[in-house]
């Protein structure tokens, strides 16, 4: 070792890098990281090593071969090394937008199940509340079928599931909820695409808000809580919001959905 270099047994570079003494014995017989042999035939490595050590762990998490890493480090692959590197770097950006989006996803469902779990409790009661003000997408369809809004959701967000990742639902003309339903004229999404390509002001305010069973389809729960509204002494004011909550991602049938009524309330 030169003067000034700190020399590690095998047991003090492992415990420095993270790297087992397995695998750095492993790397001493492919020619990865070789180490200094002493008169007696132990392994000891220079501090100068360690970043060489981190260097190899980080390449092999971006999922190169050893033996690339070797010609890397070896300075054996300077003609095309900066196309396989450019290359490796490509192929980690699209695996870190697919975990982004896992990690979203896995967001998403959990703040659904949190829902979920306060609407089973406090499921077909009133409750009034104050909302803050948001931002959504609408999309307005001339059509009796949802599924024709999720197709056309899919279409502009370009996601298949982004129905797993935003939140979404309906909004509802007071004058149109009959006690026998409804009909789904404008759709909103919180799916970024949507939001700006059709912004949207959700205002803040107090709503009367109720969880309940069913679809967002001609759910009988829409014209029963208007009631409650008028029965408790309030006055509905702008547009009825109807939310998914738990829908076909966590349950299997229509019957067992839970969604989300808000009702606005004047002068709140």
């Amino acid at each position: 070792m030169a003067m000034g270099v700190e020399c590690l047994s095998i047991g003090e570079f492992s415990e420095l890098t993270g790297i087992s003494a397995h695998s750095l014995r492993f790397f001493d017989r492919i020619g990865l990281l070789s180490p200094v042999r002493s008169g007696n035939g132990y392994r000891s490595y220079s501090s100068a090593q360690v970043a060489q050590a981190q260097m190899i762990l980080l390449l092999q998490r971006a999922k190169l071969p050893n033996s690339r890493i070797r010609e890397l480090l070896a300075g054996q692959l300077r003609a095309d090394g900066a196309r396989q590197l450019a290359q490796c770097r490509q192929a980690l950006s699209q695996e870190i937008a697919a975990l982004e989006q896992a990690h979203a996803m896995i967001g998403h469902q959990l703040t659904m199940l949190a829902q979920s779990e306060r609407g089973m409790q406090q499921l077909d009661r009133p409750f009034v509340e104050r909302v803050a003000a948001s931002e959504v997408g609408i999309l307005a369809l001339d059509t009796p079928q949802i599924l024709d809004f999720f197709a056309e959701i899919t279409r502009l967000a370009a996601d298949p599931a982004w129905y797993l990742l935003h939140d979404y639902g309906f909004i509802l003309e007071r004058d149109e909820v009959k006690a026998d339903g409804y009909p789904l004229r404008r759709m909103f999404t919180r799916v970024p695409r949507h939001v700006a390509q059709s912004p949207h002001p959700l205002p803040a305010g107090e709503v009367m808000g109720m969880y309940c069973r069913g679809s967002l389809e001609n759910n009988a729960a829409v014209h029963h809580l208007l009631g409650e509204v008028r029965a408790c002494g309030y006055r509905p004011a702008g547009t009825i919001r109807i939310s998914n909550v738990s829908g076909p991602v966590i349950e299997r049938h229509k019957r067992d959905f839970i969604i989300r009524i808000d009702i606005p309330l004047a002068g709140s």
